[in-house]
């Protein structure tokens, strides 16, 4: 039996600030001379921009000024989406204005943050535009500057224990963390808006990405006496690549490239290169592009070696989150392999991969 620590890692706390009982005070005319960022429809951005000091109130505050898109119709989603970074976190409060800067909405919600990765939290709020909504300001309020926010972490250990090929995970030791966070007037801060036919923003996943994973099928070549035998288009994959959206759109495209590799006795390997169209959904994304495989080669345990022309074929794939960085990729490509002698053998496999996000 061998011994594997697992930790799980759940952020379960919620924490009220406290902000001041006077009312939000809208500058309108520093505001008139001042300039809104547009943000397009399907917005999913980081704000890169230098924050302005604008009193809304309680006293100058850094605060972001945006110009929203215009929808078809009221009542679409938006959030922000505030991340604890070094130590810090910016608490955000969203002011929806209208055409002549009037104050049409307010949200300013109890902090509870939410698991992002094994190390980072995140707060996120928002609400649904008023039909009559023209601006959205994020600023904060200086006088909680400093104030800790106290959040609690939680992890437990399994013991995985394996008996006739079937794994049993053993509940261990369960251990409270206590952290802090500290509210500045610095942070790392996302906006995400929908579509004009989506009610809510899409999951796009976007930036570099690597992945890692396995194929099930194609035809065998060759046996492989330590384990799986070679087949056409088999062994583990290892993939880098690139995505982006279309602006303004649920469409992005993606270049993938990378290898495969299969060891043993012998060894199955071979490259790929895979341009792709998706589209974007709330939780998922559907894909398909066309996978130029070269390279292929199989070598037999006796030293027989067997090369391929390259092949080109279909793949159709479905993706989705575990976690902000980290993903799944479930897939299917139909292709075929020509070996030197014109034999032509099935490469068609269905996969799985996990993808990472940087």
């Amino acid at each position: 039996m061998s011994r594997i620590v697992a930790f799980i890692i759940l952020v379960c706390i919620t924490v009220s600030v406290s902000a001041q009982d006077s009312p939000i005070k809208i500058p309108k005319e520093e505001l008139r001379n001042l300039k809104f960022e547009k943000l397009s429809k399907g917005t999913e951005r980081f704000i890169s921009a230098e924050p302005l000091r604008i009193d809304f109130g309680h006293g100058p505050a850094e605060s972001y000024l945006f110009e929203l898109p215009e929808y078809r119709k009221a009542g679409k989603e938006f959030i922000v989406d505030s991340r604890v970074f070094k130590g810090q976190f910016y608490y955000p409060i969203i002011l929806i204005l209208d055409e002549n800067l009037e104050l049409i909405q307010e949200v300013r919600q109890p902090i509870e943050f939410q698991q992002l990765t094994l190390s980072q939290q995140r707060f996120l709020t928002g609400d649904l535009l008023d039909e009559n909504a023209k601006y959205l300001v994020i600023t904060t309020d200086p006088t909680n500057f400093g104030k800790g926010v106290d959040y609690l972490v939680e992890s437990s250990n399994s013991t995985p224990i394996y008996s006739g090929g079937t794994v049993i995970f053993v509940p261990g030791r369960t251990r409270q963390l206590l952290n802090t966070a500290s509210i500045s007037s610095e942070g790392k801060i996302k906006i995400l808006l929908p579509f004009d036919f989506g009610e809510s923003p899409q999951r796009r996943y976007q930036g570099f990405t690597f992945e890692f994973g396995i194929g099930f099928g194609g035809e065998r070549i060759a046996e492989n006496p330590d384990g799986d035998d070679y087949r056409a288009g088999g062994g583990a994959v290892f993939s880098a690549g690139y995505s982006k959206n279309f602006k303004g759109t649920p469409i992005n495209w993606r270049v993938l490239g990378g290898f495969r590799y299969q060891g043993g006795q012998g060894t199955n390997q071979g490259f790929h290169f895979l341009p792709s169209l998706y589209l974007s959904t709330r939780y998922v994304n559907f894909g398909a592009g066309l996978q130029f495989d070269f390279g292929n080669s199989v070598k037999a345990p006796d030293g027989t070696k067997t090369s391929f022309t390259g092949a080109t074929g279909l793949n159709i794939w479905l993706e989705g989150k575990l976690m902000e960085t980290l993903g799944f990729n479930l897939f299917h490509i139909s292709t075929e392999y020509e070996d030197s002698n014109s034999i032509v053998y099935s490469g068609s496999r269905t996969g799985f991969m996990l993808n990472f996000w940087l």
